[in-house]
C-alpha cells in the first residue's frame, strides 16, 4: 500500500513526552494558540520493533568509543493512528488518522531519545542491584 487516505492533523507538533508499551506508542500532538492555550490530541499507534546504535566509552577518549545495538523502536508512515482523548479539537475517541511526514520525523526522533533514557535507566537498575549484592 503506497498511500492511506485518511484525515491529518498537520499544523500539530508531537509532544516530547512518550510511552512505549506492548508494541504500541502513546503520544499527545499539540497545537498553540497562545502561550497559555492549546489544543491536544492523545494519541496512540504501533511502533515497529527495532535497535538502534547506543555509544558507551569508560575512559572520555574518543578512540575508546563502544558501540553497542540496543531495543529501539521505529514510527511507520501511513500507520493509522489512534485518537485516546482530544481537549480544544473536533474529533471523538477511538477516531483514526495519520501522521504527516514532519510528525512522523518528529515522533522517530522522540522514540531515539526515549530508547536511551530506557537503557540508561536499565543500566542504573542493574547496577544499584549489583551494589546490593555485593553489600
Amino acid at each position: 500500500m503506497d498511500s492511506l487516505i485518511a484525515p491529518v492533523f498537520p499544523d500539530f507538533k508531537v509532544d516530547s513526552e512518550i510511552t512505549v508499551e506492548d508494541g504500541r506508542v502513546q503520544f499527545i500532538l499539540l497545537y498553540k494558540f497562545t502561550s497559555v492555550c492549546a489544543a491536544t490530541i492523545d494519541c496512540s499507534m504501533p511502533v515497529l520493533d527495532c535497535t538502534q546504535p547506543y555509544i558507551t566509552n569508560s575512559t572520555g577518549l574518543p578512540f575508546d568509543d563502544v558501540e553497542h545495538d540496543i531495543q529501539a523502536w521505529k514510527a511507520i508512515e501511513n500507520t493509522l493512528v489512534t485518537v485516546l482523548d482530544a481537549d480544544g479539537v473536533t474529533t471523538v475517541e477511538g477516531a483514526q488518522f495519520k501522521l504527516t511526514s514532519d510528525q512522523i520525523y518528529q515522533l522517530n526522533e522522540c522514540l531515539e531519545w526515549y530508547a536511551e533514557v530506557q537503557h540508561e535507566k536499565a543500566l542504573e537498575e542493574q547496577d544499584t542491584r549489583i551494589a546490593e549484592m555485593e553489600i
